[in-house]
C-alpha cells in the first residue's frame, strides 16, 4: 500500500471565522483527492473549529508563547515526532511562511515545498506585526484572494510566484431572493464585533438616516458592548437585533435588502460574495477585497471609509428611490467565479503542482 502524501496546514492561532471556515473546506478537498492532511496549529485555547475527518495537531493547549519565534522549534520538534510533509500550506500570517522554512531547515528538509497563503492585505500583517513581504520570501509559492494583491507582491518580489486563488463559497442549494422590496428597509451585519470591522459606523449611520432602517446584527466580539452602548446613546437601540454568533448566518434572509460593511479592511470578505449568491447587494467602502467584485449600482453601493454620514446618504437615497434598485440576479451572477469547487480545485491544482516540482 503506497502511502498518501502529507499536506501540512501551519496556523498559529485560531478563532471562528471565515478564515477557519475556508481552510476546512481546503482540508476536505485536499483529503478527497487522496492526500493526508494534518492541521497543526501552534497555540490552542478554543474553540473547536477543525471538522471531525481532519487531523488536528494543537501544540501548546491552553498555554502562552513568550515570543513567535518559539513557532521554529515548536514546529520542528512536531515533524521530528509525527514525520515530515510532503508540503506545507502557511496560513494566515506571513510570518508562518518563515516557520515552515525555518522549521523544515532546522532537519535537513529543505527540499519541502511551502506555499503561503494569505487571506488579508500583507500591509494589514506587517502593521500589526505578523510578517510582510521579506517573509514571503521564504516560501516557493504564495496564494492570494485579490488582484491587487497579486500587484503589490510582484512590485516588492517580481521574481516570486503568485497565485490568485480567490475564496470558496459553497453556493450548494441556495435560493436567491427573487425581487428586491424596500417595504421593509433590513440591514444585515455579519462577522466579528470587533475594532477594525467599525460596526460603530453602521450605528451612527443609522442615527443620522431620514429614513428609517432596521439592523440585524449576527456576530460577537470584544466591542459588542460598546457597540451596544453606543446603539443606546444613539436613540437606534430599538431599530438593531442583535443575534449573537450563528454557524449558520443564513437561516433567514429573505427580508434583507442589503449586507452592509464598514471594515477598516477587507481582504476578500467571504459574507459579502456569500450574500451576493443570495441575491443580496453590499453596502461597503471600496477597501481591498470588496473592490474586485462590487459594482455600484448593479451589485451593491461604495461609500466613503469612515464616514458615517455618507453611510446615512446612500440609505436615504435608496429609500426614497433615488439610487436605483438592484437586480438580485446581477448580484448571483458578479460571484459565480467564486463557487466552491471551482476556487478549491484551483487551490488543489497550486500544491499539486508544487509537490511535483
Amino acid at each position: 500500500m503506497v502511502d498518501k502524501r502529507i499536506v501540512d496546514i501551519l496556523v498559529p492561532m485560531s478563532g471562528r471565522g471565515g478564515v477557519e471556515n475556508v481552510i476546512n473546506m481546503v482540508s476536505d478537498k485536499l483529503i478527497q483527492s487522496g492526500y493526508r492532511v494534518r492541521v497543526v496549529q501552534m497555540v490552542y485555547t478554543g474553540p473547536e473549529w477543525v471538522g471531525s475527518d481532519i487531523e488536528f495537531y494543537p501544540v501548546l493547549v491552553k498555554k502562552k508563547v513568550d515570543n513567535v519565534e518559539d513557532f521554529v522549534g515548536m514546529y520542528a520538534e512536531f515533524m521530528a515526532v509525527h514525520g515530515r510533509p510532503d508540503v506545507v500550506i502557511a496560513t494566515p500570517w506571513p510570518f508562518m511562511a518563515y516557520v515552515a522554512r525555518a522549521a523544515l531547515k532546522s532537519l535537513g528538509l529543505e527540499s519541502v515545498k511551502v506555499a503561503a497563503w494569505l487571506h488579508a492585505p500583507v500591509k494589514v500583517y506587517k502593521d500589526n506585526g505578523t510578517g510582510g513581504m521579506e517573509c514571503l520570501s521564504f516560501a516557493d509559492c504564495t496564494m492570494v484572494l485579490t488582484r491587487k494583491a497579486v500587484k503589490q507582491i510582484k512590485e516588492v518580489l517580481p521574481e516570486h510566484r503568485v497565485e490568485l486563488v480567490g475564496n470558496p463559497v459553497d453556493m450548494t442549494g441556495i435560493e436567491p431572493i427573487s425581487s428586491w422590496n424596500l417595504d421593509n428597509r433590513t440591514l444585515l451585519y455579519v462577522g466579528r464585533i470587533s475594532r477594525e470591522k467599525r460596526l460603530d459606523i453602521i450605528i451612527d449611520a443609522m442615527s443620522k438616516t431620514q429614513s428609517m432602517w432596521k439592523l440585524r446584527v449576527i456576530g460577537d466580539g470584544d466591542e459588542l458592548a460598546s457597540c451596544r452602548e453606543r446603539a443606546e446613546y444613539s436613540g437606534v437601540s430599538d431599530f438593531i437585533s442583535w443575534q449573537g454568533w450563528k454557524n449558520n448566518p443564513w437561516e433567514d434572509y429573505n427580508d434583507v435588502n442589503a449586507l452592509v460593511l464598514a471594515s477598516d479592511y477587507e481582504g476578500f470578505s467571504l459574507v459579502a460574495v456569500e450574500a451576493l449568491a443570495r441575491g443580496i447587494p453590499v453596502i461597503s467602502p471600496p477597501v481591498d477585497g470588496i473592490g474586485e467584485y462590487i459594482v455600484p449600482g448593479v451589485n451593491g453601493y461604495f461609500y466613503r471609509q469612515g464616514d458615517s454620514g455618507e453611510l446615512a446618504m446612500v440609505l436615504d437615497a435608496l429609500a426614497g428611490g433615488i439610487l436605483p434598485a438592484v437586480v438580485p440576479g446581477n448580484c448571483v451572477k458578479s460571484v459565480a467565479m467564486y463557487e466552491k469547487e471551482k476556487v478549491l480545485t484551483g487551490i488543489l491544482n497550486v500544491i499539486e503542482s508544487l509537490m511535483d516540482a
